[in-house]
């Protein structure tokens, strides 16, 4: 009996060693997992930034100036001065870029380098729990030491024709110029948005596969984020600049109204 006890202590005792070690294991695992997970949002956190402010020096202000300058034209319809608008609409518009382009300067203007290095850093955090997951994004270094050089690549690719034709020996006539002018305009304009295209898909392919890692919901909510389209940004932006615009109308139309009375209260009697 004295032999059967002990043997059973020491089974019981085995037992609680081998649930111990499980129950340690299971524990080291369950945070392992939290702090790969709690990494791997980190690094979401921060595409999502790198995404955003590549979008910011990708948007063109010469065509938002445009766009801005149209929508102030229509409000201005009802005043009938269709031919002073469009005197004013080369300084105008010009204002308008002016404006866009500090504005995206300020916001944006050498993040993107700046951001490089908190990125690596997240990256070699999220790589020692989860190093198959930072090595597949060790790609983005490369896109992202460059991205710089393919920004500003787009941005002189309108005036890279005028330098190619003023590169011919001797000067060209006829329709000749015309016709390589728009040729190069086109291929211009063509490598523009596929650059601009290339360099979102590989930032938003970088997102899925973190949100992938993080839970669910994350990769609900980011390829949610990510669906949003840019008309529909555009449209919320024009929504505040035509508030603006039908504030500014009303208090002109007021102003003009109390001249005329001025007028009428001055004007003769017959």
């Amino acid at each position: 009996m004295e032999l059967d006890a002990k043997i059973t202590a020491a089974l019981i005792g085995i037992f609680g060693l081998l649930l111990a070690s499980v129950l340690s294991a299971a524990g080291y695992f369950y945070r392992s997992v939290l702090d790969s997970k709690r990494s791997a949002r980190v690094v979401l956190y921060m595409l999502f930034e790198i995404r955003y402010v590549v979008k910011q020096e990708l948007s063109c202000p010469i065509t938002e100036a445009d766009e801005s300058f149209d929508r102030f034209h229509k409000h201005m319809q009802p005043f009938k001065i269709d031919e002073e608008i469009r005197l004013i609409e080369p300084l105008m518009k010009s204002k308008l870029e002016s404006a866009n382009t500090g504005i995206k300067k300020a916001s944006v203007d050498g993040v993107l380098e700046r951001m490089i290095e908190p990125y690596e850093e997240s990256l070699k955090e999220l790589a020692q729990k989860s190093p198959v997951l930072a090595f597949k994004l060790k790609g983005i270094q490369k896109h992202l030491a460059s991205a710089q050089t393919r920004i500003d690549l787009i941005k002189n690719l309108p005036e890279f024709h005028k330098e190619l034709l003023d590169g011919f020996p001797g000067k060209l006539t006829g329709p000749l110029p015309e016709r390589i002018s728009n040729l190069i305009n086109k291929a211009a304009s063509d490598s523009t948005l596929e650059i601009k295209q290339n360099i979102m898909e590989e930032i938003e392919q970088n997102i899925m596969l973190v949100a992938k890692h993080c839970s669910i919901i994350d990769k609900h909510r980011s390829k949610k984020l990510l669906s949003i389209k840019e008309e529909d940004l555009n449209l919320e932006y024009y929504q505040n600049v035509d508030e603006y615009f039908n504030e500014f109308t009303s208090e002109l139309m007021a102003i003009a109204k109390e001249e005329l009375d001025a007028i009428d209260r001055k004007a003769p009697v017959s």
